[in-house]
């Protein structure tokens, strides 16, 4: 669930760039119990492809499990300055450097919740994040292939989810989770709107309701 003092939170410099707050450098967003393939599969209907997304490896889609609990994120909008075209490793430990300084637990994302951030971003405010126009991706903490999976390259038709060994154009985002959630309220929530809306719609309510100072469990 989200802490009381989550307005507060979206209000604080970013400790990256004290010029702007987290509300702008940032995106908060429910991350759902879906997989990759069932979250494409669910938003189709935004893209002109079969799979919800521009490209995808498919054993990316197979392989990568499934959430197991509903939880809220805060991810950055853009990659980390001077992490483009850094090895993993060194990506690792400039996030890890983050976490140190800001004095909280950031992390890398996985691909699901770089997925879920940037899509429901697109959703609510029609901007596209890790676009292809300059293209850029971030890497997210699940490594196939013994290669990390890229997320990014958004264009008309979709996200890009690719296995790189190569580090062009490939950032690293950074991203806070809250606790997970305790009750299923929020899954609920979501089973019955999908009747009249898409999943990213209910995720862009719900975390329209945070931004309007409402407080949801």
């Amino acid at each position: 669930m989200l802490p009381r003092d989550i307005i507060e939170i979206l209000n604080r410099p970013d400790h990256l760039d004290p010029t702007r707050c987290l509300r702008n450098s940032h995106t908060l967003t429910l991350i759902p119990r879906v997989s990759l393939k069932s979250f494409g599969e669910l938003n189709r209907k935004y893209f002109d492809s079969t799979i919800g997304y521009e490209y995808a490896v498919q054993n990316v889609l197979d392989q990568t499990p499934p959430n197991d609990k509903s939880y809220w994120a805060l991810m950055s909008k853009d990659v980390l300055n001077g992490s483009k075209d850094k090895n993993y490793e060194t990506q690792q430990k400039m996030v890890a450097v983050l976490s140190q300084n800001a004095n909280v637990n950031c992390e890398i994302p996985t691909a699901l919740e770089a997925v879920v951030s940037i899509l429901t971003q697109h959703v609510r405010s029609g901007e596209r994040l890790f676009s292809d126009e300059p293209v850029v991706f971030t890497r997210s903490l699940d490594v196939h292939e013994g290669c990390p999976v890229d997320v990014g390259g958004f264009g008309p038709s979709g996200l890009v989810l690719v296995i790189s060994a190569y580090d062009d154009d490939v950032g690293v985002a950074a991203l806070r989770k809250f606790r997970p959630l305790v009750r299923s309220c929020i899954e609920n929530k979501e089973k019955k709107a999908l009747d009249n809306w898409s999943l990213l719609e209910v995720l862009w309510r719900l975390t329209f309701g945070v931004f309007e100072g409402l407080r949801i469990d």
